[in-house]
Parts: structure tokens; sequence; C-alpha cells
């Protein structure tokens, strides 16, 4: 009789957590989704713009330290950045080796957004300047 006492106890505690955790879970969804997603819009964690991937730290450090060594061999291409990382070094793993890949090409896409943005910027304070001397 005493186990099944402890048991149902146990069992009801777990249960209160469990919807304890449910509770904050929805609360921080709905602030998620109220502060960075616009109205009208279809509800998706894709859409928030707050949240990013997770990714270990190993797999990060290593994704940064091939970027140093090799910034010109990866493009924006997960294939051809998977079999780049294969001649390049040695990944035991085939999830951790697509895990790095995946994480430079992200890498790679951001930096080449970046620059295209600066690129831009710059033509146009260029051509601001150009219009102001012709004045």
């Amino acid at each position: 009789m005493l186990t099944d006492y402890t048991h149902s106890f146990y069992e009801s505690r777990i249960h209160k957590k469990r919807a304890r955790d449910k509770r904050v879970r929805r609360d921080v969804w709905e602030s998620y989704n109220s502060a960075s997603v616009t109205k009208g819009a279809m509800s998706s964690w894709r859409q928030i713009k707050d949240l990013g991937k997770v990714r270990p730290e190993r797999v990060k450090k290593i994704a940064k330290e091939l970027l140093k060594r090799y910034p010109d061999k990866f493009t924006i291409e997960f294939e051809n950045n998977k079999k780049l990382l294969e001649s390049v070094s040695k990944i035991p793993s085939v999830r951790l080796r697509n895990r790095i890949a995946g994480y430079i090409t992200r890498l790679v896409a951001i930096s080449k957004a970046a620059e295209k943005a600066e690129a831009e910027e710059a033509a146009e304070t260029s051509e601001e300047e150009e219009e102001e001397k012709t004045k």
C-alpha cells in the first residue's frame, strides 16, 4: 500500500511539473509571437526573427577556425563545402561534418550579403557626392 501511495504522489508531482513547463513555454512563445511576428501572419517558429538555430559550441569553433584557415575555398553551396571538409580535415562522424558544413555555408552567405550591402552603400554615397559636386 505504501508503494502505491508513493508512486501516485511521484506521478502527480511530475504531472504538475510538466503542466507548469507547458505554461511557461506557451507564455514565452506568445511573447515572441507578439513581439516579432506581424499581425495576421501564420505563427511559425521560422518567422520569429529573434530566434536562431542552436548549434553546439564545438561546431561553431571548428567552422570559424576552418574559415580563418581557408577563407576563399568555402562557398554558399552546402554540397561543395561538405566535400571540401572531407578533403581538408578529418572529422569522425558524418553528422558532425554535415553540421559544420551547414554552419560554414551560413557564415559564408551572411558575409557575402554583408559585403554586397556595403558595396551598395558605398556606391550610393559616391553617387550622392558626385551629385553634390555638380550642383
